[in-house]
């Protein structure tokens, strides 16, 4: 729903009380762009 809606119906909206530390957070790394990216090759008998 939107800020509006919820309004409507009465609810509250809080503040963000964790934006700054959100902010200053260092980005999740960025994984694989694909599953080939993710093999290993290993050596053995087989």
């Amino acid at each position: 729903m939107t800020a509006a809606g919820l309004a409507r119906f009465g609810a509250k909206i809080a503040a963000d009380e964790v934006a700054a530390k959100r902010a200053e957070a260092d980005p999740e790394p960025v994984g694989p762009k694909s599953s080939r990216a993710r093999m290993k090759i290993v050596q053995g008998s087989g």
